[in-house]
């Protein structure tokens, strides 16, 4: 759909080396990290560090980041990876841009 809202999803089944480089977006964006056992949901089944500006944010539960226009994010890693993970990230522009910071 030509104007429908920029949505990826993605499914980590190893670790990740650090990507992508520290951007921001002149649009809003949203980014899940969800675990995969059936049994404990919440539980991550891996340690993603997250960078929001200039504080490393360590999730091991399963996870909704809001990040506002404007904000210095990423990179991120996945790391101690038990269980495969779903990421998606989202946001109300047509198509993904970003500036490098």
């Amino acid at each position: 759909m030509a104007e429908a809202p920029y949505f990826e999803i993605m499914w980590f089944i190893s670790p990740r080396e650090p990507a992508p480089p520290t951007h921001t977006h002149d649009f809003d964006e949203f980014l899940g990290f969800i675990g995969t056992d059936p049994d404990n949901p919440s539980d991550l089944g891996a340690t993603v560090r997250f960078l929001l500006e200039e504080e490393w944010i360590v999730l091991t539960k399963s996870a909704l980041i809001y990040v506002p226009a404007g904000m210095k994010h990423s990179p991120f890693v996945i790391e101690d990876l038990r269980r495969p993970i779903i990421h998606f990230s989202g946001g109300p522009n047509v198509e993904y841009t970003s500036t490098s910071s």
